[in-house]
């Protein structure tokens, strides 16, 4: 389906903010790859700018951790980080998922940016245990002290190093 044919569903959006909220997150659960940033620029576009924003970040956040393993994410983000733009709460988000795919496919990333990275990011991290090498670091410099003691207590439970 092109982008032409999810616009549509656009039209005759119900009235009530929460009902329209609703039907952008089955809309952009279902969209095509090929159809996916026309939807969200429409999306963006919503009268009341708070419900088109907070249906686009909820999918970046689900459609993000689709892709979080894959190669598609960088081309995806910088996409996505285009329409939300530079000083959107979605493109910080985005910022936040490219640092997380390179702590856990073995990229390149600093402790630097990993202590100031959102709780959001390092919680995920540590209950995640996606990265054992993650958990010293924040075990001493998380954001907060559930990050640092969540990391600590996975430190613990490690099985020591022979």
């Amino acid at each position: 389906m092109s982008a032409d044919q999810h616009l549509p569903a656009l039209a005759g959006l119900p009235a009530d903010e929460h009902e329209r909220y609703a039907h952008y997150l089955r809309l952009l659960a279902d969209v095509p790859e090929a159809a996916e940033s026309a939807l969200v620029a429409a999306v963006l576009r919503d009268a009341d700018p708070a419900i088109g924003r907070a249906a686009v970040e909820f999918h970046v956040d689900r459609r993000a951790a689709e892709l979080l393993r894959t190669p598609a994410l960088a081309g995806w983000a910088a996409t996505m980080s285009e329409l939300l733009g530079p000083d959107s709460f979605g493109h910080r988000r985005i910022r936040e998922w490219l640092l997380r795919a390179a702590v856990v496919r073995g990229g390149e990333w600093s402790a630097d940016e990993l202590t100031a990275a959102s709780v959001w990011l390092q919680l995920a991290l540590v209950e995640s245990g996606e990265c054992p090498e993650v958990l010293p670091l924040l075990a001493e410099n998380g954001r907060s002290r559930r990050i640092r003691n969540i990391a600590a207590a996975r430190l613990r439970r490690r099985p020591p190093r022979s």
